[in-house]
């Protein structure tokens, strides 16, 4: 198995791609699928075909040990136009968009690529799994490490030559980062409307402190499953009483927002906005917190 991924890694390595001699691109792992398939199926004896092994590979040998959160959710198309592209998800996000831009402007680096043409603020995977741990509920269980970056992944948008625009390829424009957050609403946990008051609370910021307060913030997450079901294409199907997505999002980027400002301010302001200099010093400040520790 190594010699084969030396032999498709060549190109990229002989190509000056950046860590091409420690990955693979689409087109290569293609490559290695049809070869591992030569090595294993057709010098064995057991076909005499390439298309038969490569097919028998894939049944036989890939296809069971696929998880069930790598087996949906692969139409991004289908994703975008049932939980992205509505009207309510739109305004939602649209409304909160001074604050959704301050926050993704200040987790995401200049990306400097004369050779790209490019000079804008890009966010990485490692940028996002920031913005997970540093804004977003704890949710350590339903929102795993793996599903915060299949969120990341899912939400890339594709193009057309990836050697060619290898940044775009690995770091997300504002567009892509705003699906992630919509993907991410609707994995997470989060109370109903008639929760919060039950609870007292005006939104899932002090609800959660609330729950971690009272030491129950474990006991909300294993008692409420996902709100719906995913169906064969990843697409939420909400159950009766299900949080609309729209509501879900308001939950995540209210959050966000009341985090940062209980940092930052002496009191959570009335417009429920963050500015980049808030975001600015959150991090400034979150950044030290975490070293001291």
């Amino acid at each position: 198995m190594d010699t084969i991924f030396i032999e498709v890694n060549a190109g990229s390595k002989a190509a000056g791609i950046v860590g091409g001699e420690r990955s693979l691109s689409r087109p290569e792992f293609l490559e290695l699928l049809v070869r591992v398939a030569i090595a294993k199926h057709v010098a064995s004896g057991r076909e005499k075909d390439v298309s038969e092994a490569l097919g028998r590979l894939l049944k036989e040998d890939i296809a069971p040990k696929i998880t069930p959160e790598c087996s949906v959710g692969i139409d991004k198309r289908d994703f975008l136009a049932s939980h992205c592209y509505t009207e309510e998800v739109s305004t939602m996000l649209s409304s909160y968009s001074a604050s959704l831009v301050a926050i993704y402007n200040q987790y995401a680096v200049i990306v400097n690529n004369p050779e790209e043409k490019m000079k804008k603020p890009l966010l990485s995977a490692f940028e996002w799994l920031a913005v997970c741990d540093d804004l977003l509920p704890r949710a350590d269980a339903a929102f795993p490490l793996r599903a915060r970056k299949l969120c990341f992944l899912r939400s890339r948008m594709r193009i057309i030559s990836e050697t060619a625009s290898r940044t775009r390829l690995t770091q997300h424009s504002f567009e892509d980062f705003l699906e992630c957050l919509v993907r991410a609403s609707v994995l997470i946990p989060l109370p109903t409307d008639q929760e919060l008051v039950d609870a007292g609370c005006d939104n899932c910021w002090f609800f959660f402190k609330k729950l971690v307060a009272e030491g129950t913030a474990a006991t909300f997450f294993a008692s409420h499953p996902p709100p719906g079901i995913l169906d064969a294409r990843g697409l939420l199907q909400l159950g009766a009483n299900a949080i609309p997505v729209a509501r879900r999002v308001e939950h995540l980027i209210v959050h966000a927002i009341i985090t940062i400002e209980t940092q930052v301010a002496t009191k959570v302001s009335e417009d429920g906005k963050v500015e980049d200099k808030e975001v600015k010093k959150y991090i400034e400040r979150h950044s030290k917190a975490l070293a001291g520790k």
